[in-house]
Formats: structure tokens, C-alpha cells, sequence
């Protein structure tokens, strides 16, 4: 006679896929805090669509000026109050709310106060926060800041040791950097090690901050022809990979050929005009200065700026440069395939797009 199967109690759990787990480890948080049915019940993707519709510092590309309006905050004062709601508003809200420092924002209402006072107030005040506060400042991802001239010896060692103690920290955006602080840049930033850091997006009076970042593999030049970035780079970002921004001359393209690893860059081919040079001095990166960009050994990808035909006042007209930036391409010493991208640009901004492949 067969034997009876044993009673199921009815009070012994039932096994959950790690799938129900997660279900209701959700399903727990969102009436952790009350029997109503709230805003936490809607879908995390619904959540991300929502808060892209507030002006976004990052959405601005390339990202211009020193200063942006207080509208450009919105998005994180948003976040920070949803945080502080409930511990079940927490769990959701202070990362998203934390995954950028940002002190670029001028409140224009504070009438107080100059913006380079605010802005350095601001930084200096965040920086001391996020030292002292480990399990928010794991959350930092990006750091766009300002560095104005504001009470530069305590501001620059108060950020330099912020940025040291954010360990998933990957993007640096200096927007803005005062002359007058280059030199405190270089004597703070000399013993700083910020191994975690891959890409940086700075003016050249900024250029030693990348004293510290060893393993950076993307580098974008901010201002002016990126001459002054290019020789702090060369030595500093051993591992470097992307280079743009620049506009480069013969001494340029020399100091960029003793960059092993660079596999990419992005130049400025037109006619610019640029603030430390007088009105009479134009620059445009000659014909000679693109056939020497041949010494970059891994480079594989070029991106250049041109102008329009239309432009009558040119020495080097486009075609040129674009025949002569196809035969550097071809004869670096990378294996093929290759790639030149042309952007054809007006004063308005980019007129065509047009890729050249090199096999």
C-alpha cells in the first residue's frame, strides 16, 4: 500500500523566484511609510521621463558660457525635496538627486552677492558637505563646477578634497576657470591622486587638475587653441584615447604625437578668432600643421570643423584640408578601417555632416 504524502502546512512560506523577490521587496517599500497608495507607485521609467522635461545642465552641447540661469537648478532642488519626504522617498530619490555636484547655477534673485562670490560660496560650502557625508558622496558620478576667483585658498583645497573622497566620481566639467586661480589649481592639485576619474571637459587655465588624473581617456579643451592643455596632457594622461576641441598648430600636432594611446581627436579647422590674441590675429590650422597629424600612431577616427565654401576671406580653403586630413589619416600607423568626419560649419552652427571612410 502506497504511503500517504504529508500534510502541507499551510504556514510554511512559499519559495519566490528572485523575480517575486524583487517584486515584493518593492511592493514593501512602497507602503513602508504609508497605507496609501503614492507616487512611488509608478514606474521608474516614468520617473527618469519626468525629471528629463527640467532644463538639464548636461543637455546643453557643447556646454557655453561661465554662468547659467537658475532655471538650470530646478531639476536638482526637485530631487533633493523628493528625498527628504519619507525614508521610503529616500531609497528612490537621493541618488538621482546626488549623481551630479553641480555649483554652475547663478541665482540672479540673490542680489547680494557677485555670481563669482555665489558660485565659490556654493562650492566651497557643497565640497565641505560631500568630505564629511561618505554615504551620499558615493553617489557623485559627474562634477560640473565653476572655479572663480572667490576666496581661492580655502575653496581649491576644500574641492580637491571632496573630489578625492567621491570613489565613483568618472566626469569632470570645469565650466569656467579664473586666470587669477591657475596657479593655486597647479599647487593644490600637485599631491592629489584621483585615479577614478575618465573624462574631463576643462579651459586650459584649469590644466592642472590633470596632474591627478592618471587614468583620464577622454580630454576636452574648453577655450582658446588647447595648446597650454595639450602639454600638461602629455605627461599627465599616459592612457589618454579622445581628444576635442582643439585647434592646433605645428607645435600642437609635434606635442600630440607623443601621445601613445590617443585613437580619436576632434579639431577646429576654421578660421577663429580667439580672446588672448589681438583682433588682427586670426588662427586657422594651416594645410602643413593637418599633414603632420601622420605621426599619430593609433589615431583612427579624426573629426574636423571646416567652413563653408562661402567664405571668401580664407587662406586654406576647406577642400584642401579635408584632402589633406584624409592623406594624414591614411598614412598613420593604425590598421585600417579609418574614419574622417567633416563637419561643415556656418556662423550659425553645422550646416552638413559628411563621413569618409578609409579602408
Amino acid at each position: 500500500m502506497p504511503r500517504k504524502r504529508a500534510a502541507i502546512s499551510k504556514d510554511f512560506p512559499p519559495v519566490l523566484s528572485p523575480a517575486e523577490k524583487a517584486y515584493e521587496a518593492h511592493i514593501s517599500l512602497l507602503y513602508s511609510s504609508t497605507k496609501t497608495f503614492d507616487l512611488l507607485c509608478l514606474p521608474v521609467e516614468l520617473f527618469d521621463i519626468i525629471i528629463s522635461l527640467f532644463p538639464d545642465v548636461l543637455s546643453i552641447r557643447p556646454l557655453k558660457g561661465t554662468l547659467l540661469e537658475n532655471e538650470y537648478g530646478q531639476r536638482g532642488r526637485v530631487l533633493r525635496a523628493l528625498s527628504r519626504v519619507s525614508h521610503a522617498y529616500r531609497a528612490v530619490f537621493l541618488h538621482k538627486a546626488w549623481e551630479r555636484l553641480e555649483a554652475v547655477v547663478y541665482d540672479e534673485t540673490r542680489t547680494s552677492e557677485n555670481w563669482w562670490m555665489q558660485l565659490g560660496r556654493k562650492l566651497e560650502r557643497v565640497s565641505n558637505g560631500l568630505a564629511n557625508t561618505p554615504e551620499v558622496a558615493r553617489h557623485v558620478r559627474i562634477a560640473t563646477v565653476n572655479l572663480s576667483k572667490y576666496s581661492s585658498k580655502t575653496v581649491l583645497p576644500a574641492f580637491a578634497h571632496c573630489l578625492e573622497r567621491l570613489p565613483n566620481l568618472h566626469t569632470l566639467q570645469v565650466v569656467h576657470a579664473s586666470s587669477s586661480v591657475s596657479a593655486g589649481i597647479h599647487s593644490t592639485f600637485r599631491d592629489i591622486k584621483l585615479p577614478q576619474i575618465r573624462n574631463v571637459s576643462m579651459p586650459s587655465s584649469a590644466r592642472g587638475i590633470l596632474s591627478s588624473c592618471s587614468e583620464v581617456r577622454c580630454v576636452t579643451c574648453r577655450d582658446d587653441d588647447g595648446g597650454p592643455l595639450v602639454w600638461a596632457l602629455r605627461n599627465a594622461c599616459p592612457k589618454l584615447e579622445v581628444l576635442r576641441g582643439i585647434t592646433p598648430n605645428a607645435t600642437t600636432a609635434n606635442r600630440l604625437a607623443s601621445v601613445a594611446a590617443l585613437r580619436k581627436l576632434e579639431i577646429n579647422a576654421r578660421k577663429t578668432y580667439f580672446e588672448p590674441y589681438s583682433p588682427q590675429e586670426w588662427v586657422e590650422t594651416t594645410i602643413v600643421t593637418i599633414r603632420d597629424l601622420r605621426n599619430l600612431r593609433s589615431l583612427r577616427t579624426l573629426i574636423m570643423w571646416v567652413d563653408v565654401e562661402e567664405r571668401s576671406d580664407l587662406k586654406y580653403p576647406s577642400k584642401r584640408k579635408i584632402e589633406a586630413a584624409r592623406q594624414a589619416l591614411r598614412e598613420t600607423a593604425a590598421p585600417l578601417p579609418k574614419l574622417l568626419v567633416v563637419r561643415w560649419c556656418h556662423t550659425k552652427g553645422v550646416v552638413k555632416e559628411e563621413r569618409i571612410n578609409i579602408e
